[in-house]
């Protein structure tokens, strides 16, 4: 079927309702929705729009193909050279139900949970029931019976199909033909890949190893803990034997010896990551080759990352400071307290009871004045001489300093501030144009809903309720 338009975009109208008009210029639906989502597949086009917090289907042309009374809708998908399979998981109250993609029920909502797998060997559904977890068809063939606590689908290339699964307290692994792979008497198991090969992390009377497909012990069952990288390179273990930490290999060749009080894997993306090692009372960390990169002689490390960098939140001597990969001192070791602002990009420091904001590089954005600074999007809740208002980054007064405590709302189209004074509460509005006020600081209680663009306060005064602006 030929698309009947390229890459279709809803629309939203002044009032913050959304809608499609195709490229003729032709209303194909109606702007009444709180929100549509554009599925655009080699065979079908349709949207998902929602409305009062309830989800429906409609297709490009504007057919209702589920109408807007369900609590979820998931696509679930699988497009080849040949054909697209295209189905939709339905949640109606707490059940869920299964659909194809014209809208005609498949499987009834009678199922707690559910997820849809296609594979080569079988397309099938994980689906939970009465608190039981089994395997069916897409035509409701049970596959597996439902007499699990729980269900992990493993789908390897050039591997059968497997789940790791709980029964009565013990774990084991079972396959689509409902055979035992491993028998039903570990206390946990996952799985895991190197080399194209499977492994199975299992713990038994409270030690853990590592075993293959064929129930081979690769790791003896000797160790606290066993925790694996999941970067999709060659895996290592962090592993844990009498209170001491170190690290090991699938063949359990040690690559790290045990003599570490403490390690933790931190990971900067999907291929990369720290470990941040404690050995004695001193922090270092070394780098996903192993390497040492920083030397055991801070009391506290902690990794913080952005696009382009890592950085060490460090502790020495009972003062914070910052530095980098090559251990150069970005922030000088003289803050009593430093956190990382990811969405921002900034450190927040304090001293001497005193808070302030440095940008990336140490420079001080907000000096170290302030009895407290909470950052709120582009806004900073912030104490003076124990009064707060808000202020921006570039230091500029937007709330005065004359409440006793605030408590900023940030929305789509709107940011709202609660206020105290004399614990009595008001509302302001900030706007371009500055803060306005809304209610003065006469109430006990004050309450704001939002919907759509449309946002409600309700205030009590006196312990007697009113809805008093919208």
């Amino acid at each position: 079927m030929k698309h009947i338009e390229e890459n279709p975009t809803p629309q939203q109208n002044e009032a913050g309702k959304y809608g499609y008009v195709n490229a003729d210029n032709e209303i194909v639906i109606p702007f009444e929705y709180d929100d549509i989502f554009v599925y655009d597949y080699t065979e079908k086009i349709f949207f998902r729009v929602e409305k009062d917090e309830k989800f429906g289907i409609i297709d490009i042309t504007g057919k209702i193909i589920l109408p807007v009374e369900y609590e979820s809708i998931g696509v679930s998908y699988y497009i080849d050279s040949h054909n697209d399979k295209i189905y939709l998981i339905v949640r109606k109250g707490r059940k869920f139900g299964f659909f194809d993609s014209d809208g005609v029920m498949i499987l009834p909502f009678e199922y707690d949970n559910m997820s849809s797998h296609f594979t080569p060997e079988k397309d099938f559904l994980e689906v939970k029931k009465d608190d039981k977890w089994g395997v069916i068809g897409f035509d409701g063939e049970i596959i597996i019976p439902f007499e699990y606590d729980w269900l992990n689908c493993y789908d390897y290339v050039g591997e059968k199909i497997f789940f790791t699964a709980q029964n009565s307290e013990k774990c084991g692994i079972i396959d689509l033909a409902k055979n035992i792979i491993i028998p039903f008497e570990y206390d946990e198991i996952s799985a895991f890949r190197e080399d194209k090969k499977t492994f199975l992390k299992v713990q038994k009377d409270k030690k853990w190893g590592v075993i293959d497909l064929n129930e081979k012990i690769i790791i003896p069952f000797e160790y606290d803990q066993l925790i694996f990288n999941d970067t999709g390179k060659k895996v290592f273990l962090l592993a844990q034997q009498d209170n001491l930490w170190g690290v090991i290999d699938v063949e359990e060749k040690t690559v790290l010896p045990f003599e570490y009080n403490d390690m933790k894997l931190h990971y900067t993306d999907e291929d990369d990551f720290f470990v941040v090692a404690k050995k004695g009372n001193k922090y270092g960390v070394f780098t996903s080759r192993w390497e040492k990169l920083i030397p055991f002689r801070y009391d506290y490390i902690s990794v913080k990352t952005t696009y382009e960098d890592a950085f060490f939140i460090a502790v020495d001597n009972y003062k914070y400071g910052v530095i980098d990969l090559n251990e150069e001192i970005i922030i000088p070791f003289e803050y009593d307290f430093i956190n990382f602002s990811s969405f921002h990009v900034v450190w927040q420091v304090m001293k001497d009871k005193k808070y302030g904001i440095l940008d990336i590089t140490g420079k001080t954005l907000i000096p170290l004045e302030y009895q407290f600074i909470d950052i709120n999007y582009e806004f900073l809740d912030v104490q003076k001489d124990g009064k707060h208002g808000i202020i921006n980054f570039a230091e500029e007064i937007i709330v005065p300093f004359e409440y006793d405590a605030l408590y900023i709302y940030c929305y789509d189209y709107k940011t709202f501030v609660e206020v105290v004074k004399n614990r009595k509460r008001g509302m302001l509005e900030i706007t371009d144009e500055g803060a306005k006020t809304l209610l003065d600081c006469v109430y006990d209680d004050i309450r704001i809903t939002q919907e759509n663009r449309n946002y409600k306060i309700e205030v009590t005064e006196w312990r007697e309720e009113m809805m008093i602006y919208t």
